[in-house]
């Protein structure tokens, strides 16, 4: 079934409520991501572990609205609010060790209605991030106590809401090389790197709690593209199907088959082998016949046959 992405995480959740211990040790997950990051667009990105945990929050500050031109009689929603959204970056920058990477991130703001109107409310939410786990339990006192300080200082009130988010996403070194070995037959060994760490957070991280798996991301991006979650975002769906390849690939390796059937996924327009079938073993692939492939196993024409 399709999960709509905003339901993801509690479906991720009774999933590993109710998973038996079966599912820990037939099942093995291997998932892709594309990544526009870097310009040389074929390069296959591994990622043996990826990112931390990614908490997020919600503010509602509670002051007490009225004219603009009589700011001594109300409490300024708004005003609290740019206090508060500046007094939480200094948790980074002066209450957390510089060796430690963290993020606090307030990314939306919402206050007023009108020229005129000093605010009774402002409504604001953002995101942290850390791969320190003592950090992480410390993410919702530290915002707390901020808030708490500002709102206290100005005579206004405040509500938040804090989710833990996700946990760490950790590949399994064993799934993570046999991805390795699959990728390499696909892009070569020069293309599949371990790209930096990323603050970026994944709900798949739920079920490589569950069992053992490999996320990993493949290089579609080109010059002056703009990054993941713009509104001019774009990248080149033709490499798309060096993913599907390998994820085939490794499918087959899993199976005890990693030669013998099937590996000719590709049968065109490969940016890294050529047209042509001339990577591919197994005779139903590689005689440019109608001979029919190995039950079981698809191929794709990118010519769209």
């Amino acid at each position: 079934d399709v999960i709509p992405g905003n339901d993801l995480k509690k479906w991720c959740l009774i999933a590993n409520a109710n998973a038996s211990d079966r599912f820990k040790t037939d099942i093995q997950i291997i998932i892709i991501l594309i990544s526009i990051s870097r310009e040389r667009t074929s390069l296959l990105l591994l990622q043996h572990s990826m990112i931390k945990t990614n908490p997020d929050f919600c503010i509602k500050i509670t002051g007490k609205g009225g004219h603009g031109a009589q700011p001594h009689l109300c409490v300024d929603a708004l005003e609290v609010g740019t206090q508060v959204v500046a007094a939480l970056q200094r948790i980074v920058s002066r209450h957390i060790d510089p060796i430690e990477p963290a993020v606090v991130t307030v990314a939306s703001f919402h206050a007023g209605t009108a020229f005129n109107i000093t605010p009774a409310e402002a409504l604001m939410s953002g995101t942290t991030r850390t791969f320190n786990a003592e950090i992480w339990k410390s993410w919702r006192d530290r915002i707390d106590r901020v808030v708490r300080g500002v709102c206290e200082s100005m005579g206004a009130g405040y509500e938040l809401n804090f989710s833990w988010g996700y946990p760490p996403t950790v590949n399994d070194a064993r799934m993570a090389q046999v991805v390795r070995r699959c990728a390499v037959r696909v892009v070569g060994e020069e293309r599949v790197v371990v790209p930096d760490l990323s603050m970026g957070g994944e709900d798949i991280s739920f079920f490589l709690e569950r069992a053992p798996g490999c996320y990993y991301c493949i290089g579609v991006g080109r010059a002056g593209a703009a990054p993941l979650h713009n509104a001019r975002f774009d990248f080149r769906e033709d490499l798309m199907q060096l993913g599907v390849e390998t994820h085939c690939r490794v499918a087959l390796d899993l199976l005890g088959e990693p030669l013998t059937v099937g590996v000719g996924i590709m049968v065109a327009h490969n940016p890294l082998h050529g047209s042509g079938r001339a990577d591919f073993p197994h005779p139903a692939l590689a005689s440019g016949n109608n001979a029919k492939p190995p039950q079981g196993i698809g191929v794709i024409d990118t010519n769209g046959r």
